[in-house]
């Protein structure tokens, strides 16, 4: 269930540095050797162990097949390896133009960009297990593209804002670009 706030907090005060947060209901921590041993003893957990390559990723993902891609015939013609995109969460960005150059090695995987700790990649399941694998890997999902919801709002006689858009009829050259907007309903 949910980690409830003492239990963070019990982490802190043994001693571990909270990495991040991983689904579900899960901190992913670093630990000295004394943390470890002050854990055991005096906090509650479920798991205080290595952090395996099979926990990076949900297994659905495995024997999911992507949504309107078309499987690609693998090097023996009998099977097919089905390819799809994922988003590769690193711990820091350090190491990311080597984790991209080694994808770059694998037979029928690409990647789509980069930047940051994370990189967008084409893979087949195995090569999934291999990058899931890599030190410098956090976390492993499948891409989701982002879908535009609410294009309608911009147009007149809503908020009227495309008129100022570079392209628009007043063409004032107002992209919003550096600018945070929060709405809410």
């Amino acid at each position: 269930g949910v980690i409830p706030p003492e239990w963070r907090n019990a982490l802190i005060a043994a001693g571990a540095i909270i990495r991040s947060y991983i689904p579900l209901n899960t901190y992913l921590v670093e630990l000295s050797q004394d943390a470890y041993v002050k854990i055991q003893e005096n906090v509650k957990y479920a798991y205080l162990g290595a952090y395996e390559a099979s926990y990076k990723y949900d297994h659905a993902l495995l024997t999911s097949t992507p949504t309107g891609k078309s499987a690609e015939p693998a090097v023996n013609a009998d099977e097919n390896i089905t390819i799809c995109e994922y988003s590769i969460l690193l711990f820091d960005s350090e190491r990311r133009e080597e984790c991209v150059a080694k994808i770059g090695t694998f037979a029928s995987c690409s990647v789509v960009s980069h930047g940051g700790k994370v990189i967008r990649a084409k893979l087949t399941s195995k090569a999934l297990q291999t990058v899931a694998s890599w030190t410098a890997v956090e976390w492993i999902e499948k891409y989701i593209k982002p879908v535009l919801h609410n294009n309608v709002a911009v147009q007149a006689p809503r908020m009227n804002v495309e008129t100022v858009w570079p392209a628009g009829e007043t063409n004032l050259g107002l992209t919003g670009e550096g600018q945070v907007v929060a709405v809410a309903d």
